[in-house]
């Protein structure tokens, strides 16, 4: 087979290929309630900046995200990454928790019920910077509030030992950039039956040239 044959069937599976891939989304949510609250009770929903640790008495901050308009029709749920800005450089670690049971800010508690631990927070941000924490877990969790939306009841962010407290940046925080905490949703989109017969044809083709070269390569040896 000569060289030009084979670059017009390499360049052809290439194409399939490329044509055969779809970009899905990136949708970002912003926080529909933050607060933070005290072991003694006192919760703050006004203010700029939220606590997760020990600042004079224990802090929790607690975080609700909206997701009746996210429509994942088409579309498969790749990772669902939690950000959260930081307020000043972190004086130790966060552990993000999916929350058990319903609050508001009449309602929440210092000891609200926590069912899941999904991870520990980036410690190395500067002010200003998001952190964010994506993995598996957060990726389920979310598919679960999209299944069955009774059971999203947030996620709270809780300080790590003792001694130790991160101060965040709230929705509320003034200025022209948006600090809001975020949940970040990226998708890819499931492919057609005729898409998925493209993929296949690119990737036989390809196939079958690293087939024939190899064969070439063994002839002139």
């Amino acid at each position: 087979m000569s060289s030009k044959f084979r670059l017009i069937s390499l360049t052809f599976a290439t194409t399939l290929l490329v044509c055969a891939a779809v970009q899905g989304d990136v949708i970002t949510i912003d926080t529909s309630l933050d607060l933070d609250i005290n072991s003694h009770g006192t919760v703050d929903a006004t203010g700029t900046q939220l606590w997760a640790g020990k600042q004079g008495s224990y802090y929790r901050a607690f975080f609700q995200f909206d997701l009746s308009d996210v429509d994942l029709t088409g579309l498969e749920l790749t990772s669902a990454t939690f950000r959260f800005a930081g307020a000043a450089n972190p004086n130790g670690g966060n552990n993000l928790w999916r929350v058990g049971d319903a609050w508001d800010v009449e309602t929440i508690s210092y000891d609200q019920l926590r069912t899941e631990n999904l991870g520990q927070m980036p410690t190395e941000f500067l002010p200003g910077e998001y952190a964010g924490l994506g993995n598996t877990a957060t990726r389920d969790m979310v598919l679960d509030w999209l299944a069955e939306p009774e059971t999203n009841y947030g996620v709270a962010l809780v300080g790590i030992g003792v001694g130790t407290a991160v101060k965040w940046r709230s929705s509320e925080w003034p200025g022209s950039g948006s600090y809001a905490p975020q949940l970040v949703l990226s998708t890819s989109a499931i492919p057609e039956p005729g898409t998925v017969t493209l993929l296949a044809l690119g990737a036989l083709s390809i196939l079958f040239q690293r087939r024939l070269h190899r064969r070439e390569v063994l002839r002139a040896q």
